[in-house]
């Protein structure tokens, strides 16, 4: 996993589009798998972390999903299949909430997503 981490000042509105995310390379820590994420708030008071996390395509069965997440689907595609059976397929332009404990199988391409958890 090759991760970057950018912790960007919070006392402001941050806005991360193509052009700002494009620009978040510097201060990397490196590691095997092809991931990169951008902390956009990692020291804020308010009890969430968001960012941007950019992900290599990859099957894995999830036995319990470790926190609560909000996601948007900014590149590729991923797919979740509950045990259950439920499908919810997302691709650029989506959003979905994934509950803590969550359990399934997560199926993505490529992607890049823009996500808020708690801390």
């Amino acid at each position: 996993m090759i991760l970057m981490l950018l912790v960007m000042a919070a006392a402001e509105p941050v806005k991360l589009g193509s052009k700002e995310a494009a620009a978040l390379t510097e201060g990397a820590v490196s590691a095997a798998d092809g991931s990169r994420t951008w902390v956009m708030d990692k020291e804020g008071g308010n009890g969430l972390s968001a960012g941007v996390y950019a992900g290599k395509a990859s099957v894995a069965k999830i036995d319990s999903y470790a926190t609560d997440e909000f996601m948007f689907v900014l590149k590729g595609r991923i797919s979740l299949r509950s045990e259950s059976g439920n499908v919810t397929r997302l691709g650029p332009g989506d959003a979905v909430f994934v509950p803590k404990g969550w359990k399934g199988i997560w199926d993505a391409s490529d992607y890049r997503k823009f996500y808020v958890l708690p801390k």
